[in-house]
């Protein structure tokens, strides 16, 4: 954080950019993980993990498995502790603030849940049960709270779960994490609406309020292409899934990056994995 920055706005925190800490050269201890427990990743995906995995290496650093949902025992509750609190009030306040404005396509679902009732949710929700877990976080968020006391209560609930994955990171002693961006090339305009909800791997640090960035790591591939095609190596089970799978048949060439994550108020440990990694790739 400049000074001038802190000129523009005085009730921003005090934080100057640490440049010792940047420009630190001792091995970093780096997680990675190429599944959420939510979104199954395109081979495309998991390779640009992996090819970054090995970049680091290559620098010095150590590479561990950070198998979050295994070792916490559930997969990230994306719809419960992100979506559900976004539109914690269905969306009321956010289609009064756009109510004269023109909505972007990707998020004109958000703006329409309050123009149906709760219960329509519920009945969603009901019959797609455990058959596509991503329909149903995105129904279960839309169905809002019926006071404020369930609400703090879920609040509460959301504050143990991060309070439970901070734990486990401190407990593996990890300095960063790297992982997916999304678990697909990138993908047609016209299914962006339709697939939005499963960008589960960027809610994930929105949810823990961690610092994150990503890296360009490779390209996609066609030999990527046609292991995606196979059943034995990728297999879609939700809609979304399969929309994205579609969306890709023709991603050829296009760019496939990593995120990489720190601690909170650690951006500058979050920017030094990102150089390190930019400078390992310059050398594969």
């Amino acid at each position: 954080m400049s000074p001038e920055m802190l000129e523009l706005d005085p009730s921003l925190p005090h934080l100057p950019f640490n440049e010792k800490e940047f420009e630190k050269t001792d091995r970093l201890r780096i997680g990675y993980f190429t599944f959420d427990g939510v979104s199954k990743c395109q081979p495309s995906n998991v390779r640009a993990v992996m090819e970054a995995k090995s970049a680091l290496e290559k620098e010095g650093h150590e590479l561990v498995p950070f198998d979050f949902p295994t070792l916490m025992g559930r997969a990230y509750p994306s719809g419960d502790y992100f979506l559900r609190l976004v539109v914690a009030d269905r969306s009321v306040q956010l289609a009064k603030l756009l109510a004269n404005d023109r909505v972007e396509p990707a998020i004109q679902g958000a703006v329409n849940t309050s123009k149906l009732p709760a219960w329509f949710y519920r009945l969603l929700k009901k019959v797609v049960g455990d058959k596509d877990r991503h329909k149903a976080d995105m129904f279960s968020a839309c169905i809002g709270f019926n006071s404020m006391d369930e609400y703090f209560d879920h609040v509460g609930d959301y504050m143990v779960w991060k309070e439970a994955f901070t734990q486990l990171w401190r407990d593996h002693k990890l300095d960063a994490v790297i992982c997916p961006v999304f678990p697909s090339p990138p993908v047609l305009k016209e299914i962006m609406l339709r697939v939005s909800s499963i960008s589960t791997y960027c809610r994930l640090f929105n949810s823990l309020n961690y610092p994150a960035g990503v890296i360009p790591v490779t390209k996609v591939t066609q030999e990527d292409l046609d292991r995606a095609a196979d059943p034995d190596v990728f297999s879609p089970d939700t809609e979304m899934e399969k929309l994205l799978l579609e969306s890709s048949r023709n991603a050829q060439g296009l760019s496939v990056g990593v995120q990489c994550a720190a601690l909170p108020f650690q951006e500058e440990k979050c920017l030094r994995v990102m150089r390190e990694l930019e400078k390992g790739l310059g050398k594969m």
